[in-house]
Formats: C-alpha cells, sequence, structure tokens
C-alpha cells in the first residue's frame, strides 16, 4: 500500500467507524423502543379500529365503538318508555275509573251476576211454592176422584 493509499484511508477509516457506530446505535435503539413502539400501535390500532383482512373480522374504533354504544342506550331508552306507556294503560284497565276501564266492566258484570242470582233465587222459591201447590192440587184431585 503506498502512503497516498495509507494517507486515504486514515481520512476514510473514521468516516466508516463511525457509520457503523450510528448504524449499531440505531439498531440497539430500534430494539430497545420496537416493544413500546408495538405497543404506541396496537393502541393506535385499538383507538382506530381495524379494517377486515382475509379470515379476520373487522374490529370497529373506539369512537364507532362509543357511538353504537349511545345508540344502545337510546333503544333501551326508546324501548323503556314504550314499556312505561304500556304499563300505564294496562294500570289504567286495572283500577276503576271512568266507566270504561276493564276493571269497571268486571265490577258491572259482578253487579249483574249477582242481580241475576238474585232473581233466580225468587224465581226458585217461587216455582217450589208453585210445585208444592200442584203437588197438593194433584193429590186433592186423586182424593175426589180416585
Amino acid at each position: 500500500m503506498t502512503p497516498q493509499e495509507a494517507a486515504e484511508w486514515v481520512q476514510v477509516a473514521p468516516w466508516l467507524v463511525a457509520f457503523f457506530v450510528v448504524g449499531a446505535v440505531i439498531i440497539w435503539v430500534t430494539r430497545k423502543l420496537a416493544p413500546a413502539l408495538k405497543k404506541i400501535t396496537d393502541m393506535a390500532d385499538d383507538f382506530l379500529g381495524e379494517k377486515a383482512r382475509p379470515g379476520v373480522p373487522a374490529r370497529p374504533g373506539v369512537m364507532e365503538r362509543l357511538a353504537m354504544q349511545e345508540k344502545a342506550q337510546d333503544d333501551a331508552a326508546r324501548d323503556q318508555s314504550a314499556i312505561a306507556d304500556t304499563l300505564e294503560v294496562v294500570r289504567h284497565e286495572l283500577f276503576p275509573n271512568s266507566g270504561k276501564s276493564l276493571r269497571d266492566a268486571v265490577d258491572g258484570v259482578r253487579t249483574d251476576i249477582t242481580e241475576i242470582n238474585g232473581k233466580l233465587s225468587n224465581d226458585n222459591q217461587r216455582l217450589e211454592a208453585v210445585e208444592q201447590r200442584v203437588t197438593e192440587a194433584i193429590k186433592v184431585i186423586e182424593e175426589n176422584h180416585g
């Protein structure tokens, strides 16, 4: 090697050493930061969601899941309101009020049945009295004609 070549190597060698040292530092830093970077990218994927891939379904992000949760709450509130309205209608029918409820109708039927039972009881008593008179009349006829 000539002195001129040696001088060139002396000038280039520090740069080569620096290049390899910088490369080694970059590799070392990358290896040390890779787990943290992986956690950050995983968190970003969880927050933003992921599109579907072949064999893997899509995963909604935080904002989309929050919107789905709000919609579910709105649907539940609407259902609860409908149930409350229905319950109010049922409550209206179960207690006596304006005369148009189911309870009023049942009470009316009960009153009618009680009245009919009273009339039937009177009719039964009258029928028994008629049967007794007919029986007595038959005995009298048999005694007179028999």
